[in-house]
């Protein structure tokens, strides 16, 4: 069940109160770390992201993203099936989901929206008190979370290319919902439009998200100019130039990415995630360079 919270010509904002949450809510599956709730929060800006995931429409973009979040993780077992720990004594994720309390991102823009009485529906999934993960560091304590629903296309990723399952750019009806939302949020905490209030992920130390054409649109909603970079060589004809070749050989090397179908999706993402963070590689699930030498390096140990 759901209420509208706010709604003009164009929009109408849905609040979920969460959605659907992780049996240890605000805890995270395995562990302590929690959502929080701080009382009258101070919003001070809006980060956009892309969930990397499939385009689905209206609510079910919203159980999708439930789904994985809440989802177990997968760890890594010895021969007798025990699970094998780090130097740290905790358990060694290879895939799976996250494990989180809930969905981390305050608004869900579906890749497709649905009409309702001719205005795009937005998802609001928590009260602008929650602080919840949808980045690093402090802008989880003072920034309300967007995401935009699906896999964009960005120069910083390797595996975003012409034979990817990746787009270049969210459908017209997205784009003008995370317009009108973006102006919304800025009118709502009481903000002016700029650098400081109006953020993308790849700002925030996640350099493909939500993706090369989100980037630029909100470089250019701030009043500045978008950056236009060279595509990094796709075609390179050496392994792993592929989703199913980066898939194969993270099986081969102990990960779960989920089903070996060619399509780079969240539980894919984790698992490079989690290779990433073996080889002491920034964990940003991003296939780029040093994680396909690093990736390479590893197939001719055979671990």
């Amino acid at each position: 069940m759901s209420v509208i919270e706010y709604e003009n010509d164009n929009i109408r904002i849905r609040y979920l109160d969460g959605f659907r949450r992780g049996p240890r809510f605000p805890r995270e599956l395995d562990g302590n770390e929690a959502y929080v709730k701080v009382p009258g929060r101070r919003i001070s800006a809006a980060a956009y992201h892309h969930s990397a995931g499939g385009f689905y429409r209206g609510i079910t973009a919203v159980e999708k993203l439930a789904s994985y979040c809440t989802a177990a993780p997968t760890y890594k077992v010895d021969d007798a099936g025990e699970p094998v720990l780090n130097s740290k004594g905790h358990r060694i994720v290879v895939g799976g989901g996250r494990g989180w309390p809930g969905i981390p991102y305050t608004y869900v823009i579906p890749a497709y929206p649905d009409l309702e009485d001719g205005r795009l529906v937005i998802y609001k999934i928590w009260h602008d008190d929650w602080v919840t993960w949808h980045t690093g560091g402090i802008y989880n304590h003072h920034a309300v979370g967007v995401v935009v629903a699906g896999w964009y296309a960005s120069r910083h990723d390797l595996l975003s290319g012409k034979d990817s399952a990746a787009r270049d750019r969210p459908t017209v009806e997205a784009m003008t919902a995370a317009d009108e939302l973006a102006d919304y949020l800025m009118v709502r905490h009481g903000l002016r439009m700029g650098p400081d209030t109006l953020k993308c992920h790849a700002e925030l130390g996640k350099p493909a998200c939500p993706g090369s054409f989100l980037e630029n649109w909100i470089r250019e909603k701030r009043g500045e100019d978008a950056i236009f970079d060279p595509t990094p060589g796709y075609e390179d004809p050496r392994p792993l130039t592929t989703e199913r070749e980066v898939q194969e050989a993270l099986v081969e090397l102990g990960y779960n990415p989920g089903t070996v179908d060619g399509k780079m999706g969240p539980y894919t993402q984790n698992a490079i995630k989690a290779f990433q963070r073996v080889e002491r590689l920034r964990p940003d699930g991003i296939f780029g360079p040093f994680t396909r030498q690093a990736m390479r390096l590893a197939l001719a140990r055979g671990k």
